[in-house]
């Protein structure tokens, strides 16, 4: 039809046959949406106009410049340009109609947790301002560690000496200095400052630990550096990081020390950990994990691989384990001690009778007081004031008891009672019942009194009283018990004639046994005076 129509205008060109063909069936293509079919049908169409223009060019038009052949080429090519949207697929109305209704049901539950949001000039501001800080820290971390690998000199252990001389005398010197500004230590003469500054927990005091590190530290690097030029092996030293493996170790050492020092006393003051072993092991597990750290760091910077370190530091851990299995038992004592606390430091425990210690039962003993539990071993005292050293590994298999953590003090006594006043034991035993319950000392609503008859001897009666008193301080309850103790003997002497004391019956005479005594039997057939 096209074709046709252009045929019928004055002047039209004629297209060739070939051309028009391959021209629809890219036309089909493009709208059916195979582009690269498309493109590949233009070349053909290019080829195919260029092969008929040659042809055309040999052969004469027909006349009126329509053909059967040209009619049946706009014949396909309006059935195509018909039928190509009709091989497309459509999307469906049900998705058309989804994709419509799911828009504003993003936007409904689309929720943005910054509330506050800056402009955008503020924002590209801040941006700005914090990749200028990273450069900075980047800059100054790179001098750092440039100014830690720059090689010592020959003259620069006078900087090691000056380290040494900060640490012996600079440190007293400022005490000193900071002397002048306390009320207590203003007046004292250089001897008693001396003595203050040892004896006290200081800061100044406890900064010789890090400061003998770091001395130490540039100790090795100096002469790692000088004699590393005497011996030629500077450059396979320095190679594997020597440097600055040596600081990370000395860095780690101080962070051990600073958290031994100051982690327990954050523990008890933000966290309220009360308890001094539990303390005490959370700062140890703290070094252990900075020490280790630090080591598997100075590994790394020395050249060897983390993997290689684990590995090595598992396998000498077993070898050591088993080799000094009672060291790690007394660790894992104090661990456990720590964990569990069956007492802590200051409290006072009993211990059974040891072949290597002294139990609590021997007078001079009495009970132990603890005074520090460590790594491998806790110091007690005992009533003698002897320091004793328990390895922690004894805790696991002794029995102990804490007396510090008991809630009362139990009275035991008897009474010997004669047997002509035994008509008078029930009243006394109420007399005692209402004095006990009376007692402010005797705590006789959690723990019952007993005043019972328990036993009859051949010249007395036994009455045995059994109360609970409160818990107060050793010396508090002697006295306690004294009053009581003097008090209940009141009580007998009114109810009856006295105390039963013991009898004893004494011959003037040794008894002379006759010869048939039979020792096998034990029995004396006749008994005759002395002398006879």
């Amino acid at each position: 039809m096209f074709a046709a129509r252009a045929a019928r205008l004055p002047g039209a060109a004629v297209v060739p046959r070939d051309a028009r063909l391959a021209r629809s069936r890219r036309v089909v293509a493009r709208r059916a949406g195979d582009r690269s079919a498309a493109r590949r049908l233009g070349t053909t169409t290019r080829a195919a106009a260029a092969g008929d223009d040659l042809r055309d060019a040999r052969r004469p038009s027909p006349i009126g410049g329509i053909t059967a052949g040209k009619a049946a080429a706009s014949a396909a090519l309006a059935l195509g340009a018909f039928a190509a949207p009709l091989a497309m697929p459509a999307p469906s109305a049900h998705a058309a109609a989804s994709a419509v209704a799911a828009a504003p049901a993003a936007s409904k539950y689309n929720f943005d947790p910054n509330l506050i949001r800056l402009p955008e000039p503020a924002k590209r501001a801040v941006d700005a301002g914090m990749d200028r800080l990273s450069d900075e820290l980047c800059h100054v971390t790179e001098a750092v560690k440039t100014q830690m690998n720059d090689d010592w000199d020959v003259e620069d252990v006078w900087l090691i000496l000056l380290w040494n001389l900060a640490i012996t005398k600079g440190r007293r010197a400022i005490f000193g200095a900071l002397a002048k500004f306390e009320e207590s230590d203003k007046d004292k003469t250089a001897e008693e400052l001396d003595d203050a500054f040892e004896s006290r927990d200081h800061f100044l005091r406890w900064l010789a630990g890090p400061m003998g590190v770091v001395s130490n530290a540039m100790t090795v690097l100096y002469l790692n550096d000088v004699l590393g030029r005497v011996f030629k092996f500077e450059g396979f030293i320095d190679g594997m990081g020597f440097d600055l493996g040596v600081y990370v170790l000395a860095f780690g050492a101080t962070c051990a020390m600073a958290v031994g020092r100051y982690l327990p006393r954050v523990l008890e003051t933000k966290f309220a950990v009360a308890s001094v072993s539990l303390r005490s092991v959370l700062t140890r597990m703290a070094e252990v994990v900075v020490v280790f750290a630090s080591i598997i760091k100075a590994g790394v910077l020395f050249g060897a691989s983390a993997k290689a370190i684990l590995g090595v530091g598992s396998v000498g851990g077993l070898a050591f384990g088993l080799a000094s299995k009672e060291i790690i038992s007394n660790v894992m004592g104090g661990t456990i001690i720590s964990v569990l606390r069956p007492f802590d430091v200051g409290e006072n425990i009993f211990l059974q009778q040891s072949g290597q210690f002294r139990s609590s039962s021997d007078p001079s003993v009495a009970e132990y007081n603890v005074r520090s539990i460590g790594w491998y071993s806790t110091v007690l005292v005992a009533k003698d004031t002897k320091p004793v050293t328990v390895p922690n590994g004894l805790f696991l298999t002794q029995t102990v008891i804490n007396v510090s953590r008991q809630t009362h003090r139990v009275f035991v006594l008897n009474f010997r009672v004669r047997y002509e006043d035994r008509k008078h034991v029930p009243a006394l035993i109420q007399d005692f019942k209402q004095y006990l319950t009376a007692s402010e000392a005797i705590d006789s609503e959690a723990h019952p009194i007993r005043v019972n008859v328990t036993a009859n001897n051949a010249d007395h009666l036994v009455l045995n009283v059994e109360a609970h008193a409160y818990k107060v301080d050793l010396t508090t309850h002697y006295e306690i018990k004294s009053t009581v103790l003097m008090d209940l003997m009141d009580l007998v002497e009114r109810r009856t004639g006295g105390v039963a004391y013991p009898t004893e019956i004494k011959l003037e005479h040794p008894l002379v046994l006759s010869e048939g005594y039979d020792s096998t039997k034990n029995v004396l057939p006749v008994a005759v005076g002395a002398n006879a």
